[in-house]
């Protein structure tokens, strides 16, 4: 005999099975290891704000862990990492497609993007409340991590934590920047509505391209990248755009309102140097992380 089957009964049913369905449908990652977690991560994209761009993070070997979308309003994402490895360090990509539009800090309008352009932000590790930035300097230190926007996302990569640190390291020492800037903490991104940013990171952003002999900021966030090679060397014939941004950060009358002070850039650091930078580094990273506000 067969148990009839209630009303309730049916609908509960149905309820868990759509439930279900939509959490397959969102569920971002994968894994159930034990030392897996779910960490949410807070980006913003800055060449000024982008909007309507595609965020997607990668594990350090280039699978997928979560993708959404930059708000329309505020030019953010946030995104929740399923599966999430603890203590493994993640790549952050931001790619703006046909349709997208950004503050183009040069020109002080917004333009839609019509070729696709993708930059990067690589993350030694993701801590509780991450935030993150993915501008042109982020992206610099992505390709002296070894990594490449053009590949990040086509297949198998390898990235370390200690790849990372030094990478946010040899970034400072180049643009001349102190050892205890933190290049991958959100910076505040200009908009329209408020073209001049008072946050340090985000004033040094809007400074390098209102100032900048490339066409625009993305010109400039790809001629950062090129002056680099995977290998963490400067290609000696393309340090241009890090002797602008240098030199240009240096003149008080060009940089009103950064509160640092740049040295001279140093594309050839001793290993003394590069070991001091990295150990500095390393500790500003890893204390905003500790406490969410970024890196």
């Amino acid at each position: 005999m067969k148990t009839p089957i209630t009303k309730r009964a049916f609908t509960l049913a149905l309820s868990a099975a759509a439930l279900a369905a939509i959490s397959a449908l969102t569920a971002c990652g994968g894994g159930s290891d034990a030392t897996s977690s779910v960490k949410s991560l807070s980006v913003t994209p800055v060449l000024g704000a982008a909007y309507g761009a595609t965020v997607s993070v990668y594990s350090s070997t280039g699978t997928l862990l979560c993708s959404g979308t930059t708000s329309t309003t505020d030019g953010k994402a946030s995104v929740t990492l399923t599966g999430y490895t603890e203590g493994s360090p993640v790549v952050v990509k931001v790619t703006l497609t046909a349709g997208s539009y950004y503050f183009n800090e040069k020109t002080g309008t917004n333009v839609t993007v019509t070729t696709p352009v993708s930059m990067l932000s690589a993350l030694p590790a993701v801590g509780s409340g991450q935030s993150v930035g993915v501008t042109p300097i982020t992206n610099m230190a992505a390709k002296l991590a070894g990594l490449s926007a053009s590949t990040v996302g086509t297949g198998t990569i390898s990235v370390t934590s200690s790849a990372i640190y030094e990478a946010v390291a040899k970034t400072n020492v180049f643009l001349g920047l102190p050892a205890t800037t933190n290049i991958l903490a959100a910076p505040t991104a200009a908009t329209l509505a408020a073209p001049k940013p008072t946050e340090t990171m985000g004033n040094i952003l809007a400074v390098m391209a209102k100032n900048t002999t490339s066409s625009d900021p993305i010109a400039q966030a790809n001629a950062l990248a090129d002056a680099v090679k995977t290998d963490g060397t400067v290609d000696s014939t393309k340090t241009a755009a890090i002797t602008e941004v240098n030199t240009t950060l240096k003149n008080p009358t060009l940089a009103t309102g950064v509160t640092i002070t740049i040295t001279a850039s140093n594309t050839a650091p001793t290993a003394a140097e590069l070991t001091a930078a990295t150990t500095s580094a390393k500790a500003v990273v890893d204390a905003a992380k500790a406490t969410g506000a970024g890196g």
